[in-house]
């Protein structure tokens, strides 16, 4: 929204020229590359924070009412879903680890620095259309490669692991951006 916009632009003005706590980040500034590139992905990733802050926020009265509307689950139910989370969690982990080092860079470019598909292109000497093919590719590699592993840990068939992926959708905790960064 407007408001959102207006404020990371606050804070990147104030990051930048006068200093948030410290010296003003423009003496980070290198030169090498396009100033506007480094102010826009400065804005990317406020705006990301600001996000992924405002999901956290959530006011105690929402969620007390969310307990008493849904309500606790079993206590099977929540072993299972903490079980098949954490089987998730370990096979996209090493599905991640498994992938070509170009596909793992590919998705941390994208995802953790924030480069779009033309970026993607310039940097890769493609047209976008390939970039964005390559990207697309990386991502159903990673996938796949996560599902044949769910697979093999729980020896399910495919619509057994689609139904135990929707159960345990909402209560995702991985995050593919802190996964590439461990992985650097």
């Amino acid at each position: 929204g407007a408001d959102v916009t207006a404020e990371v632009k606050q804070d990147i003005r104030r990051r930048v020229l006068v200093g948030d706590g410290g010296p003003p980040e423009i003496g980070d500034f290198s030169g090498r590359g396009d100033l506007r590139s480094w102010i826009r992905i400065m804005a990317v990733r406020q705006a990301l924070r600001r996000q992924r802050r405002a999901r956290r926020e959530v006011s105690l009265e929402d969620d007390r009412l969310l307990q008493h509307v849904v309500g606790a689950g079993s206590p099977e139910s929540d072993h299972l879903k903490g079980s098949y989370r954490q089987e998730f969690q370990r096979a996209f982990a090493a599905a991640l680890r498994a992938l070509p080092d170009r596909e793992r860079t590919l998705l941390r470019q994208h995802y953790i620095d924030a480069l779009t598909i033309d970026e993607l292109g310039g940097l890769y000497r493609v047209h976008r259309s390939t970039a964005a093919r390559l990207l697309v590719r990386a991502r159903q590699v990673l996938r796949d490669a996560t599902r044949a592993r769910m697979m093999a840990q729980l020896e399910v068939r495919p619509e057994d692991l689609d139904s135990i992926m929707r159960m345990i959708r909402s209560q995702m905790e991985i995050t593919l951006r802190g996964l590439l960064r461990r992985q650097r």
